[in-house]
């Protein structure tokens, strides 16, 4: 690791408070020159880094710049990593890349989208400084019936991420939105194209849209959105979410994960709205089987595995 990445790992660690530049230099057996020079050079990167007199050098809270040497830093898993400023979609972005060979573990990581994709042809808000915006091209070696286990394991990514990085409780509502204090602060899209014949899939992309930090959510979502909030970088976040993601991608057809993925489940037990087309059918939710569908129970007593849709939780009295 370069000595600009190694101070700003420690930088990171002490984010919002000042180290010292004899610290710095000590910990990392250097000179007090390369640590200034370090210092400069990340500066030029776009960090926002004080020099407090007698106190030392101070990486500023809301100085959160997407850097792909840092993110890189923090892998423990092989991948591809691309970082942009301003993009329409990363999805789109995969997905024009999807038949250009691309590289095992393709990741591609803004700061910001101007045409976001949601579910059902929704929007993303997707602001500057705010969020992490990433999308996964993954060559997946399983079938389309199988489709629903990847969104499953990207959302448990997320959730798991989402607490060892920013030490927060997470929870998921089925089948991939996950939650922090009540507030929905990651959503997911799964794309791709297949073989109909042979029921396999060439390729498939999952973009994933966290909000980070506060924002002022548009009037329509308030009560819906919200951000994990606290201070935490970016940049080991998206890391964290590869290195779970690409994990969970390549043991998918064992199953394991559900269990995981079930303890974090906020609709197992909970009734529920099932919106089915243009109908909204009242149902409980019962379980969550070994393919990730949703076991449900509908009022007229009859019972269903969904594989795929949206639900919602009832918030009766």
């Amino acid at each position: 690791m370069s000595t600009k990445n190694r101070v700003l790992n420690i930088l990171n660690e002490h984010r919002g408070d000042s180290v010292s530049g004899e610290t710095l230099a000590n910990t990392l057996d250097i000179s007090r020159t390369a640590v200034w020079k370090a210092v400069n050079s990340l500066r030029k990167e776009g960090y926002v880094i004080h020099a407090v007199q007698n106190k030392g050098y101070c990486l500023s809270i809301s100085g959160d710049v997407l850097n792909k040497n840092e993110i890189e830093s923090y892998l423990n898993v092989k991948a591809d990593v691309k970082v942009y400023g301003t993009v329409e979609s990363t999805n789109k972005i995969a997905l024009a890349c999807a038949y250009d060979d691309p590289s095992p573990g393709s990741v591609f990581i803004a700061n910001e989208q101007t045409g976001g994709k949601g579910r059902r042809g929704r929007s993303f808000i997707s602001p500057p400084g705010t969020g992490l915006y990433m999308s996964f091209l993954l060559v997946p070696s399983f079938d389309i019936s199988q489709g629903v286990l990847i969104t499953t394991a990207a959302s448990l990514a997320v959730a798991r991420a989402l607490k060892k990085i920013c030490h927060v409780e997470p929870g998921i509502k089925w089948v991939n939105d996950v939650f922090v204090n009540g507030k929905k602060v990651c959503g997911i899209l799964t794309e791709g194209a297949g073989d109909l014949e042979t029921g396999e899939i060439k390729h498939i992309v999952v973009g994933i849209g966290v909000n980070c930090f506060d924002y002022d959510f548009p009037e329509e979502i308030k009560d819906v959105a919200g951000a994990v909030g606290g201070t935490f970088s970016r940049n080991r976040l998206a890391a964290q979410i590869i290195n779970e993601m690409l994990v969970l991608s390549e043991n998918l057809s064992d199953g394991k994960f559900i269990e995981d993925y079930k303890r974090l489940s906020m609709v197992i037990g909970k009734k529920i709205k099932v919106y089915k087309q243009d109908r909204v059918l009242p149902a409980k939710a019962l379980d969550i089987d070994s393919k990730g569908g949703l076991k449900v129970k509908y009022e007229d007593g009859k019972t269903e595995t969904l594989s795929t849709g949206e639900v919602t939780i009832r918030n009766e009295k």
